[in-house]
């Protein structure tokens, strides 16, 4: 039983890896105010960091009770960092606690009110479908997640 749950979040975590290397991504940094696109330097690192948003969004545990608006996100990107991936088709991902969602934008941020530190392990996941949309996503064990993703950003 143990081995057949763990194949089957597998699974789940690579169709959506799937989903998204079959779209056309755009990937942003944003840092303060300032905006930079990214391209990855090989479809390994691209796989990499679609396995790694996978792994963090099927890992979320909480939704916040959050409204979000599009001042909210400009907010955030002026006053933090982070990565905010646009798709070109919408993509469907899945959190074990918190279901499917169908999206067009992924906000993942890296520093600021919605990232915990050493002692708080949290990450917080905002999520667009034509506007993003109230609820970001929570995970509360997801910060090395979130760094090991910087961290590929940044060798890129």
């Amino acid at each position: 039983m143990k081995y057949a749950v763990i194949i089957l979040i597998l699974f789940i975590t690579l169709i959506g890896c799937k989903n998204m290397v079959q779209t056309k991504t755009d990937i942003s940094y944003f840092e303060n105010g300032t905006e930079i696109q990214i391209t990855l330097n090989s479809e390994e690192d691209q796989e990499k960091l679609f396995t790694l948003i996978n792994e963090l969004i099927l890992s979320t545990d909480d939704m916040l009770r959050l409204l979000v608006s599009q001042d909210r996100i400009d907010q955030l990107k002026q006053e933090a960092s982070g990565i905010e991936l646009s798709f070109k088709d919408n993509i469907r991902i899945h959190s074990k606690e918190m279901g499917d969602h169908d999206v067009d934008k992924i906000l993942i941020p890296f520093t600021g009110e919605f990232v915990g530190d050493y002692n708080d392990r949290m990450a917080t996941i905002f999520l667009a479908n034509d506007g993003y949309i109230s609820g970001p996503l929570r995970n509360m064990n997801g910060l090395p997640k979130v760094n090991e993703i910087k961290d590929l950003l940044l060798r890129n």
